[in-house]
């Protein structure tokens, strides 16, 4: 039942920050139940400037909703768990974090228990003296802060004056972090949701993809146009979770190899000769684009580096002594080094290291060989 004392004070902070009071405490979503007392509850949501204060009309239960997050003080809980123990009263309404991935079940509802802990001035490594659990609270709630910010965090620390000299930055950021993670639950659904779309997009390729959170993706960019920004590293964490957790790029390597020598196993003699040659991924590509046919335009250049990939460290050196040997009879006449590197479609600086390179004893071309074939008929013995 709700007691007039715990109305006359919800009321009260409603009028001090220029809320409306609602009847009824909204559900679904995310969900943080505070396990404080009412006071402290409403001192730490007064920071996040509420247009409503929702109240239970029938217990001494208060809630604000920010940004999708319902943050909840119910009395008849605490009083429960002073009474039963606290796994006993929160069974029914809280899921250890470390269960979150087992709580698809609970139709979107996740409530997470966030502990106001109490400072300790004779323990160091406790609690942050409440002023410091209020600054990290403050940062956690901060629209700029996206959990991981550092940047934010440390003007955040820096603006508030409360450690001029950096002593507790670290674990104030870790507070913080920890409480981000708490209160931006329906972010974490929400990005879920994002990612499941994303790894069925057509840009989506977990071969070529590294989720970095300073990295260029257009098409994750365009999937969050418009929608908090904290989504953002999210659902990159998220997508390279898909990636490298269940496999995915171990996948795509398997498939772009078998795509690779079936490409390989059509490709005229001469120009593998020559993808064998460029040093230049873009080079590869339009000597191989004429081949290419179906293969997406994100991984027109990297097919290239797979094709040079696959002829392996024997061929690559019967390769390129193929075309020292060519050359080193085609000097033998008059052509100068700069007329055979153009007649062997070579580079000079490429002919000059060839002509370096010790040769097998006896080392010819064959009759058929495409150099003899296409390139240098003179040379047919």
């Amino acid at each position: 039942m709700r007691t007039r004392a715990f109305t006359d004070l919800v009321t009260t902070f409603a009028q001090e920050v220029g809320a409306i009071v609602w009847e009824g405490i909204p559900s679904g979503g995310a969900t943080v139940a505070w396990m404080s007392d009412s006071k402290s509850f409403l001192n730490k949501v007064r920071r996040l400037h509420p247009a409503l204060v929702y109240l239970s009309p029938d217990s001494n239960s208060v809630a604000v909703a920010v940004a999708g997050v319902v943050h909840v003080f119910d009395a008849n809980v605490i009083e429960d768990s002073m009474r039963l123990g606290f796994e006993t009263a929160m069974r029914e309404m809280v899921i250890d974090s470390e269960e979150l991935d087992s709580s698809v079940a609970t139709d979107g509802l996740v409530v997470l228990e966030l502990q106001d802990d109490e400072y300790d001035e004779d323990d160091p490594d406790g609690p942050l003296r409440p002023d410091l659990q209020d600054l990290a609270f403050e940062i956690a709630v901060n629209e700029r802060f996206d959990g991981f910010s550092g940047s934010v965090s440390k003007k955040l620390i820096k603006a508030s004056g409360l450690d001029p000299d950096g002593e507790f930055r670290f674990r104030i950021e870790e507070e913080a972090q920890e409480i981000f993670k708490s209160i931006a639950g329906q972010l974490e659904w929400e990005s879920r949701a994002i990612v499941k779309d994303l790894v069925k997009h057509p840009e989506f390729d977990p071969l070529l993809d590294r989720f970095s959170k300073d990295g260029d993706f257009p098409y994750v960019d365009e999937a969050l146009r418009d929608r908090d920004f904290r989504l953002r590293r999210l659902v990159l964490q998220g997508l390279a979770y898909e990636v490298f957790e269940l496999g995915l790029d171990t996948k795509a390597e398997r498939e772009m190899r078998q795509a690779a020598l079936q490409l390989r196993a059509n490709i005229p003699p001469l120009v593998l000769d020559q993808v064998g040659f460029a040093t230049l991924r873009a080079a590869r590509a339009a000597l191989l684009e004429p081949f290419l046919g179906a293969v997406t335009p994100r991984r027109r250049e990297v097919t290239g580096d797979w094709i040079k990939r696959l002829e392996g460290r024997r061929a690559q050196e019967r390769r390129e002594a193929r075309y020292a040997r060519a050359a080193q009879k085609l000097l033998t006449g008059t052509a100068t080094k700069k007329r055979v590197a153009e007649q062997l479609q070579l580079s000079t600086s490429t002919l000059d290291r060839l002509l370096k390179l010790p040769l097998p004893a006896g080392f010819e071309l064959g009759e058929k060989d495409p150099i003899i074939v296409e390139l240098a008929p003179e040379l047919r013995q």
